[in-house]
């Protein structure tokens, strides 16, 4: 009997010890979970801000590319900040823009650092320090039939006419040939027409082409302008500059005409001399008369 009672109580006393452990464990992952709550980070409202995508240098025209939108918290946010909310087209109206200041990477973007292309001074602001801007009027000829869009680099050709050297004892009179020649090279595109960005746009025959140059090839192509005629030559994108294996730096009419070449291979053969002129005289000697013959 007494042995029974003894497992009746430890029987109980295993329940109860059961018991407080289960309590004591429930009451520390209570605790836990309240620790761990306190500690959560609490979710932060947030706002789309315009940020710049990559790298951008002072001058540098930015692209719908450059632009992207980025979640930022609103506490952090500044008044000047552009985000989608306030101007959801701000990607497409600040394309083109120049930037005051270089831009790094997920900078956000005020219109503080921006230069709008329809703001005064803006082609002005694009230009290298030292730099000028020259336009040249162009046609579907010379220029390349409206292929030519910003950004790209073009070499500027004169054409004109030159005195042609001639033996001067043959007695034939002076004549001009035509020759082309390369007066600058690589002039990077600023602006075709108006549009100093060609995005989203279909090639158009421009009128004029605005081209950034330095001091000395703005006088080049002013010279070369009062010569004769000016042409646009596209420069591939790729590679360095291609060696001239040309053995003189211009093309003349003659190196692409045959039949200019055979003309001038035939040298006027002279002149003969005139026989001089002769004269009768007659002579009296008393009453006898001579007839004599002179020449000059």
């Amino acid at each position: 009997m007494v042995r029974i009672v003894l497992i009746g109580f430890a029987l109980l006393a295993a329940a109860l010890a059961g018991w407080l452990v289960r309590h004591y464990l429930s009451a520390q992952r209570e605790q836990l979970a309240e620790m761990a709550a306190q500690h959560m980070p609490r979710p932060v409202s947030t706002t789309e801000v315009l940020v710049v995508a990559g790298p951008v240098g002072i001058a540098g025209v930015l692209s719908s590319g450059d632009l992207r939108w980025q979640a930022w918290p609103e506490q952090g946010l500044n008044d000047r900040y552009i985000t989608r909310r306030s101007r959801p087209d701000a990607l497409q109206t600040l394309a083109g823009a120049a930037a005051r200041q270089p831009l790094f990477p997920g900078e956000p973007v005020t219109e503080e650092k921006l230069i709008l292309n329809h703001e005064g001074g803006f082609l002005a602001a694009v230009l290298p320090q030292g730099g000028r801007a020259l336009t040249l009027k162009v046609d579907e000829a010379t220029g390349l039939a409206g292929l030519i869009v910003p950004g790209d680099r073009v070499d500027v050709i004169v054409t004109h006419e030159v005195p042609v050297k001639i033996d001067p004892a043959s007695g034939a009179s002076p004549e001009k040939q035509f020759v082309s020649e390369t007066i600058v090279h690589e002039l990077r595109v600023l602006a075709v027409d108006q549009d100093l960005k060609q995005e989203g746009k279909a090639a158009k025959l421009g009128k004029t082409v605005t081209l950034a140059v330095d001091l000395g090839q703005a006088e080049a192509i002013a010279v070369g302008r009062a010569l004769g005629t000016l042409t646009l030559s596209l420069c591939s994108s790729f590679g360095g500059p291609v060696p001239d294996g040309r053995k003189r730096p211009y093309t003349a009419a003659s190196d692409i005409s045959g039949a200019l070449r055979a003309a001038e291979a035939v040298v006027p053969m002279p002149m003969p001399a005139a026989a001089p002129a002769a004269y009768m005289v007659t002579v009296f000697h008393g009453l006898t008369a001579e007839t004599v013959t002179l020449t000059r």
